[in-house]
């Protein structure tokens, strides 16, 4: 350092700025006072805190695909959205698979569902996106799962729906391609 005159400011993040008064440093004497930060504290009115649930969780046994609130509900259908949940798919025969097996137990809101591969993909095709809440792929099998030869259990998890009276909604969706392909689907409730 030279010799001179020189003041220090010292600023830092959640502290008052703070200047020292002019001092001169020589040749030898390099001492630099001291120099003490106060917290800067700061009323706030409201602090918002927001969270938001990933869109794929993993718990104990179980993957959790949280629809509810994301982008995936809106203009798919339930066959949409349990397709893109992990290690789900459909055979060429339009069944569903789990983890490339099939024989897969599907639940609504933890009841068992007793329609065949079609009735199935159907009824997932006629039941809109925004009803659903998450889906989960359960790959622990249960004893009952096992005395039926189930791989695993998909268990769509529905919105509560607090609406009263008459409700429902109409879906109706189009892409052109090689061939035109449309669908639509009515839920009354």
């Amino acid at each position: 350092m030279q010799a001179g005159s020189y003041y220090v400011e010292a600023k830092m993040v959640g502290y008052t700025t703070n200047k020292s008064n002019v001092f001169n440093i020589s040749k030898s004497d390099h001492k630099v006072p001291a120099i003490l930060l106060n917290t800067d504290t700061r009323k706030l009115q409201e602090v918002a805190v927001e969270g938001k649930r990933p869109m794929v969780e993993s718990k104990p046994g179980k993957l959790v695909l949280n629809v509810e609130n994301s982008p995936l509900a809106a203009g798919n259908n339930a066959l949409d959205i349990v397709q893109r949940a992990p290690g789900v798919s459909l055979d060429n025969n339009n069944n569903l698979q789990l983890m490339g097996q099939s024989g897969v137990s599907v639940t609504i809101d933890g009841r068992q569902t007793y329609m065949s591969g079609e009735q199935l993909v159907n009824f997932l095709k006629s039941t809109d996106g925004n009803q659903i809440k998450s889906v989960e792929v359960i790959t622990t099998r249960a004893a009952k799962d096992d005395a039926e030869g189930a791989v695993g259990t998909i268990n769509m998890v529905l919105k509560k729906n607090r609406m009263e009276g008459f409700n429902g909604t109409f879906n109706m969706t189009a892409g052109r391609g090689e061939k035109f392909r449309g669908n639509s689907s009515l839920s009354l409730n």
